[in-house]
């Protein structure tokens, strides 16, 4: 199990930084999640044209004239240099700007052809920076969590799941993972239990705080919040 659902209960991952009030996936975001007390920051991976790994949601961003740019097709000075307009966008290794304790949730987004590259290039970046210790690789895609599983099986791993979770020993010879992230939506207590019997972590995350006090109060090992600070907060609803 990754470590960090071992060190706390629940563990607060910061979804896309502290995003409920500074702009997602910034590092001000990251910044402020880990000062409010967060455990660990989730941020989402994509890659360029030039195969540098950025962190940002959609595969596409709007550009000038809101025509929609796609990331694959943009090299890295053109982003730097404000191509397209709006928020900085980070790379991959200015996390090593947040503190050595801070956790941190990679989330592989879907690449096609370019998988592998993602992952290669995220792993060099891993190493290079040594957060070997404190790194969880999730995706929703099959097809990179079982890449992950082959390159890195060292590396725990999260599948990401916004559907009706099966039977754990279905689950178990779909994909090779350490833990779930849920949309709590799809969670039962029954089955979260099952799976953290069979040796799961689960991680849910919901757009109304009052599901995600609900979970953390029935003993989930982890929630994905756009505010930490509500989540650290004793008995808040």
């Amino acid at each position: 199990m990754f470590s960090g659902y071992d060190n706390f209960k629940p563990l607060i991952w910061a979804h896309r930084g502290f995003s409920a009030i500074y702009p997602q996936n910034s590092l001000r975001a990251f910044s402020e999640a880990v000062d409010a007390g967060a455990h660990g920051i989730e941020c989402d991976l994509q890659l360029t044209r030039d195969h540098v790994v950025l962190i940002a949601h959609d595969s596409a961003v709007a550009g000038r004239g809101g025509h929609l740019l796609n990331w694959a097709d943009l090299l890295w000075s053109d982003v730097a240099c404000g191509i397209p307009s709006g928020p900085p966008v980070a790379r991959l290794e200015s996390l090593s700007e947040l503190p050595a304790r801070t956790l941190l949730n990679l989330e592989l987004k879907e690449q096609g052809a370019l998988n592998p590259v993602l992952l290669n290039k995220t792993s060099e970046i891993i190493v290079r920076n040594h957060w070997e210790e404190r790194v969880l690789l999730s995706s929703f895609s099959k097809t990179l969590l079982d890449l992950c599983a082959d390159q890195h099986p060292q590396w725990p791993r999260a599948a990401l799941w916004a559907s009706w979770l099966p039977d754990v020993s279905e689950f178990s010879g779909l994909v090779q993972v350490d833990a779930i992230h849920v949309a709590s939506t799809f969670l039962r207590e029954e089955t979260m239990q099952s799976y953290q019997q069979a040796g799961y972590a689960l991680a849910c995350w919901d757009l109304d705080d009052k599901q995600t006090r609900l979970w953390i109060d029935r003993d989930i090992n982890g929630v994905i919040v756009d505010n930490p600070r509500w989540a650290l907060a004793p008995g808040s609803m």
